[in-house]
């Protein structure tokens, strides 16, 4: 996939990281990206008619924020309220990454997991593609759709790992979505060993490099 033509607004790619962030629910760092974009243009600025795209981002990445923190506190009070009962809950999941990477790991059940990933630097957009249409043309026969070279379609699918068994799928923009399924006799003992199949998955992504986890826990 050939990448888009850079924005003329030098923030804009960290705009659109922070929507992408919110998608995963990276909230954390879609608040920190949100917080460092220019504030919206003054008031007799948008009255003239003179709002055009710049305004109207800088107005709805405000309203976001907005949201988001006011989303955010009212978690806080809903978590104080368990924590009063003894009862604990974290708003932020797991957050792994690589370099041009980031994702997010959510639990459906008891042997269930949904890791939510993205680009986190867009300038990297044609490379990573690259890399997505080589590792799907490597697959065998059954384990990928949509592998007919550079006409892949909207959304890459294969089986990127065995046990546990996981089937991640690319979007066209830049979202990496992948469920897994532990089907052994045991569950992960602690967080790095869960996080461990969705890292090394983000990794066959990216170029090679020095790779993190963080925990929200």
């Amino acid at each position: 996939m050939a990448a888009r033509p850079r924005p003329a607004l030098p923030w804009l790619d960290e705009y659109i990281v922070a929507r992408l962030a919110l998608w995963a629910g990276d909230f954390e760092y879609c608040s920190h990206l949100l917080g460092q974009l220019p504030s919206p243009l003054p008031d007799e600025d948008n009255a003239r008619g003179k709002q055009g795209p710049e305004g109207i981002v800088r107005e709805a990445a405000r309203v976001r924020l907005e949201q988001l923190r006011s989303r955010q506190k009212e978690f806080a009070l809903f978590k104080q309220a368990l924590l009063d009962e003894g009862d604990a809950i974290e708003a932020q999941p797991m957050t792994i990454f690589t370099r041009h990477l980031r994702g997010t790991i959510w639990r459906i059940d008891a042997e269930q997991f949904e890791m939510r990933g993205y680009l986190s630097e867009l300038k990297w957009e044609g490379q990573f593609y690259q890399l997505v249409d080589r590792l799907l043309l490597k697959q065998p026969t059954g384990d990928a759709t949509n592998r007919s070279g550079k006409h892949f379609g909207p959304e890459r699918r294969w089986v990127a790992s065995r046990d546990p068994f996981i089937r991640a799928s690319v979007t066209d923009l830049g979202q990496i979505h992948a469920t897994g399924i532990w089907t052994g006799t045991r569950l992960p003992r602690d967080k790095d060993e869960l996080a461990r199949p969705f890292v090394q998955l983000l990794e066959t992504l990216d170029v090679q490099d020095t790779q993190s986890v963080q925990s929200s826990s």
